[in-house]
C-alpha cells in the first residue's frame, strides 16, 4: 500500500498482512480502528496517528518499521478478556513520537496486549502508561516535563534486556506489576523515579538515580542501586542479594509506614539520613551498615519480626544520633556492632 492512506474505522480481519510501504504516508484518524483473526499489519512508511484506539478482540500483530507520530491521547487496547489480544513491536528500525498533546496513551489493559519496544520511543510530551507486558532492548526516551508509567497487574511483566534504555530527565512510576532491569540494560540517573506499588528487579550490575521516592512494594534484584541525590524512603520492602547505597553528599529521609530489609539486602549509608518514621524490620537476614550521620528523630526501631530466623544487622561505623524523649529498640532478633 504505498502513496496517502487515511484509516478513519473499520476492521482489518483474517490471516492476511497488510503492508505500508516505504513511500506511504498514513493517517490514523477518526474512530476506533480493529485488528482480527490474526491479521498483521507492516508499516515501512510514515504513519501520523492522530485518532482513535487501535483494538484487537481475537489476535493481531502490528510491527513498525519506521515512523509513527502519536499526536492524540490514543491508546492500543483489546476489548476481550482471555482471548489473544494485539501483538505490537516497534522493530531495531522504528522511531515512535509522542507529540502534540500532553495528556496519556495506555498501550495495554490486559495481559493480551504485548508492546515490544527495539527501536525508539520518544516521549516528547505527556504520559505513556502501560498496563500490558513487554521485552524491550531500544531506548525509551523521556525528556523533562513527560513521564513512562507501568499500571499493569501483579502478573504481568516488563522486561528490558541487554541493549535497552530508558534515558532522559523526566519521570517514572513503577506503580504496578513486575519491572526486570536485566544485565547489559541502562537506566539514566536524571530520571525522577517513583516506586508505589509492585515490583522492580534491578538486575544490570550497576544503577545510579538522582531521586528516588519508594513507597510501597518490592525491591530487589543481584545490582547496586545508588541513590546519588535525596531518598525518600517511606514503606515497601527492599530484598535479596544487591544493594542499596545512598552516595556520599545525598540526603534521606526515611518517614510513614513500617520498611523491610530482608533476604540478604545491604543497605549502605555513605551520607545523612533523618529518620522520622516507620520502623525498618527484617526477616531471613538484611543488613544495614551506616558510614555517615543517622539522626532517629522519633521513637523508630530495628526490629525482627519472626523468631528462629536471622534478623537485621546493624554496622556502625559514622554516627548515629537520637533526638526524641521515647525509646527506641534494638530488639532481641537482631544483632548490632
Amino acid at each position: 500500500l504505498p502513496g496517502n492512506i487515511t484509516w478513519s474505522g473499520g476492521e482489518w480481519r483474517g490471516n492476511g498482512t497488510a503492508t505500508f510501504t516505504n513511500t506511504a504516508n498514513v493517517n490514523f484518524t477518526g474512530n476506533e480502528k480493529f485488528i482480527f483473526q490474526g491479521r498483521t499489519i507492516i508499516n515501512n512508511g510514515t504513519i501520523s496517528w492522530n485518532g482513535g484506539d487501535l483494538v484487537s478482540t481475537d489476535g493481531g500483530i502490528f510491527t513498525n518499521n519506521h515512523l509513527i507520530n502519536i499526536s492524540n491521547d490514543v491508546n492500543l487496547r483489546t476489548n476481550c478478556t482471555g482471548c489473544p489480544g494485539v501483538n505490537f513491536t516497534n522493530a531495531a528500525t522504528g522511531i515512535m513520537t509522542k507529540t502534540g498533546s500532553a495528556g496519556t496513551s495506555v498501550f495495554g489493559n490486559a495481559d493480551n496486549v504485548i508492546f515490544n519496544n527495539n527501536g525508539i520511543f520518544n516521549i516528547n510530551v505527556g504520559t505513556i502508561t502501560f498496563r500490558g507486558q513487554g521485552d524491550h532492548a531500544g531506548l525509551f526516551n523521556i525528556p523533562s516535563g513527560s513521564a513512562l508509567r507501568f499500571e499493569q497487574n501483579n502478573t504481568i511483566v516488563h522486561n528490558f534486556n541487554n541493549g535497552s534504555s530508558v534515558q532522559g530527565s523526566g519521570s517514572v512510576s513503577f506503580l504496578n506489576g513486575t519491572n526486570n532491569f536485566n544485565n547489559g540494560s541502562s537506566y539514566a540517573s536524571t530520571l525522577m523515579t517513583n516506586h508505589t506499588d509492585g515490583r522492580v528487579n534491578w538486575n544490570a550490575a550497576s544503577v545510579s538515580i538522582k531521586d528516588y521516592t519508594f513507597t510501597a512494594g518490592i525491591e530487589e534484584g543481584s545490582g547496586i542501586l545508588n541513590v546519588l541525590q535525596t531518598l525518600t524512603w517511606s514503606g515497601g520492602v527492599w530484598r535479596g542479594s544487591g544493594q542499596t547505597v545512598l552516595a556520599n553528599g545525598a540526603s534521606g529521609l526515611f518517614n510513614g509506614n513500617d520498611k523491610e530489609l530482608s533476604e540478604g539486602r545491604l543497605f549502605i549509608n555513605n551520607s545523612n539520613i533523618s529518620w522520622s518514621g516507620g520502623n525498618i524490620r527484617s526477616c531471613s537476614g538484611g543488613h544495614f551498615s551506616n558510614n555517615g550521620f543517622l539522626s532517629i528523630t522519633n521513637d523508630n526501631s530495628f526490629l525482627s519480626f519472626c523468631s528462629g530466623n536471622a534478623g537485621i544487622t546493624v554496622s556502625n561505623a559514622g554516627t548515629i544520633e537520637k533526638t526524641s524523649n521515647g525509646t527506641s529498640t534494638f530488639n532481641t532478633f537482631s544483632s548490632c556492632s
